[in-house]
This record gives C-alpha cells, structure tokens and sequence, in this order.
C-alpha cells in the first residue's frame, strides 16, 4: 500500500504524501524483519541449519538493493517523462509485493485444506472409538470455564511483559548483545551511505546525471552483494559471531585505512578507493549486516522471540536515524575523511560488544537444545493418557 500509495501521488503536496507513503512502507518493512527471521528459524526442521536458512532468507536484501538501480536504469533509458519515471520505479516495489500476497493467499490455502482433512480424520477415528468419551469432552469444551480467553494484549500489558524479561540477567546479556550491535552497525551503515555521492562523484568525475549516478549505485551493489553468499556459505562453518566479529573488525579498518589515506588516493588511483569504498559493504553484508538478522531469532527464548526481535530491529532504525542525520553535519564540520575515521571507531565498539555480549555457536547449539528438550517433554506430557481426551474440537 505504501508503495503503490508513494507512486500515485498528485499535487498539491506531492512530497508531503510522498513521505507519508514511505513512512507507511517504512514501518511495514521493519515489521517484516523480527517476523521472517522468527519464521524462517521455526519453520527449519534442522537446528544445524536454522542460521543458514534465516541467511537465506536475508541474503535476498541483497538483490533488492541490486534490482532497484537497475529497475531505475531500465525507467530511465526507455521512458521520456520524468513525471513517470519516478512513479514506476516507486510502484515497482508494489507489483513484487502483490506476485508474493498472491503466493502466501495460495499457500495459507492449500496449507488450511491440509490440516482440515487432517482433524476430519482425526475425529472420525476418535469418535470411533470412544463415542461417549468424545460427547463428553465436547460438552466439557462448550461450557463458560473453557471458553478462549482473549488473547491480545494492551501496549502496556506487553511493556510489563518485555520489562519482566530483560529482567532475567541472560535475557539482558543477548538483548545488549543483539540490540547493540544492530544499533551501533546501523550507524555506520546508513552514514556511510551519504557519502555514497560523494565518494563515487570524487573516482568517476563530476557527471551528476541520474544516469551516472544510477550506473555507479549499480556497480558498488554488484561488488558488495557477494558478502550475503559469503555469510550464507560460512554461516554454519563459523557461526553468527565470528562472522559478525569479523565484519566489525574489517569494517573499521577499512574505515581507518580510507580516511587516513584520503587525499593520497584521490592524488593516486580512483580504482583503489572505489574497491575499499565496496569492500566496507562486502564485509558489513559478510558480517554484521547479516547476523544482526539472524542473532535475535536464534538467542531469545521462543516465548519472548519475536518481540525482542521487535525490540532489537528497532534499536537497528534508531541507529540508522543518529547517523542518517548527524553525519551529515558532521560532514561539513570536520571533512568526509574524519567522519569515515569515527565510522571506523563505531566499528570497533561493534565488536567489543559482540565479544563481551553474542554468545558463541556452541552456547546457542546447547541453548537450542534445552528448548527442544523442554518442548519435547512438554509434548510428551500433554499426550500421556492421564492428560488426553478422545476427542479435541477444532
């Protein structure tokens, strides 16, 4: 809706509605971050491969930011108005979203069918064999003590809620550890996007044609969508944390090296600033790009998964917020080479942080353990004869 909205937007007060719209599609998005993860990590049969599959499923950011320039480039070249360019590449991003509702309707159908046929059976069978016993646990589930209870909560009743468990000291442990490392990534990541301009016009030259400028997005995104296939090869080998501790570590000296040797490069070669320019998103994608995603699906208790997934995506967007908007003036202040330096810094806090707070793969492989030891003796009780009924309505 936010993006079909942003397209068809009119005057008077075209940018007015146009950052209303991305607003929409903005907290729709974020939703999206905690639910896939969480949902990818549970619907994983093997827990060897849960990180791997919740990689996948991130690795695919990768070729959005790819397809969006190359989307605009396709606009550009084949369509003359301007007034239309932007509103397809705009309502693009609705065209994909509906082919994939399409697909969830279709699924969710076919998967309800499933389980229908499924209890049908179930009863059958059961009132088969006990008769009696069915109507009487029927009658037992109509009346007023069994009813369902309400299960939505208030925003305060889930503010006591998530309080309650950072309570619990190892809870607090992987929330500073997942929520942390999201924020103090995001701060790099999105400031060291507005330099994108500056950086790419400063190796290619002055041409600030939406062409150009298209083609060069085009490029860094190329070189730098093989980091998500990097964490997704060795995200089973080496774990969330070594990957991510990496990707802090190379990501600031990478920073370090950039704003150090500044003006040497721009003196020197263009070509080696424009390969550590994509290098810094190489490793943040082979790095905490990527286990910022999967960490809070793999940490946190199921019962508590995906709100403080909730908690820790939105600590990551106040991160992009501090450094989308002081970096800038921070820019102007101190210099494009200074401000990668302090980008460099953040970057090294980002891995002090992962190696004092993100467990290590061996302490989320036992973790996931004991949750499925305790979730199998739960089952095992619940289907023992002195807690089962003949017969369970829908």
């Amino acid at each position: 809706v936010g993006s079909l909205g942003s397209a068809l937007s009119f005057n008077p007060g075209v940018f007015l509605q146009v950052a209303l719209w991305r607003l929409l599609l903005g907290v729709g998005a974020g939703g999206v971050y905690p639910i896939a993860a969480t949902y990818a990590k549970e619907s994983c049969p093997d827990p060897h491969m849960q990180s791997t599959v919740v990689a996948f499923v991130f690795s695919m950011q990768g070729v959005g930011y790819l397809l969006a320039p190359v989307v605009a480039l396709v606009v550009l070249q084949s369509v003359g108005r301007a007034d239309l360019q932007w509103r397809l590449v705009l309502g693009f991003g609705a065209l994909l979203l509906l082919m994939v509702l399409w697909l969830l309707v279709v699924m969710e159908g076919r998967m309800k069918r499933k389980q229908m046929v499924s209890m049908a059976s179930q009863i059958v069978a059961d009132i088969t064999v006990d008769d009696d016993g069915a109507e009487a646990a029927a009658a037992e589930q109509a009346s007023p003590s069994s009813a369902p209870q309400n299960s939505g909560q208030s925003l305060g009743s889930s503010l006591v809620h998530v309080y309650g468990l950072l309570k619990d000291p190892e809870i607090l442990r992987s929330m500073l550890g997942a929520a942390g490392s999201w924020f103090l990534f995001d701060v790099t990541f999105y400031g060291n996007t507005l330099f994108e301009d500056e950086v790419l016009g400063t190796i290619f030259g002055g041409d600030e044609s939406p062409t150009q400028l298209t083609t060069e997005e085009i490029l860094v995104y190329a070189i730098a969508l093989p980091g998500y296939y990097l964490a997704l090869l060795f995200m089973h080998r080496l774990g969330p944390k070594v990957i991510q501790l990496q990707g802090f570590i190379m990501m600031g000296i990478i920073y370090l090296l950039i704003g150090i040797f500044w003006t040497q490069m721009l003196e020197g070669s263009a070509a080696i600033l424009l390969v550590m320019y994509a290098l810094t998103f190489v490793f943040s994608n082979f790095g905490p790009n990527s286990t910022t995603f999967i960490l809070p699906s793999l940490t946190f208790p199921a019962h508590a998964r995906s709100s403080l997934n909730g908690i820790c995506a939105a600590c990551g967007k106040l991160g992009a917020i501090v450094g989308s908007s002081s970096f800038s003036t921070l820019d102007a202040d101190w210099g494009v080479q200074h401000v990668l330096m302090l980008c460099g810094g953040i970057a090294f806090l980002g891995a002090l942080l992962t190696v004092f707070f993100v467990k290590s793969a061996k302490e989320l492989e036992q973790k996931g353990e004991e949750e499925r030891t305790r979730s199998h003796d739960a089952l095992s009780i619940a289907q023992s004869p002195a807690n089962s009924t003949p017969y369970e309505p829908f």
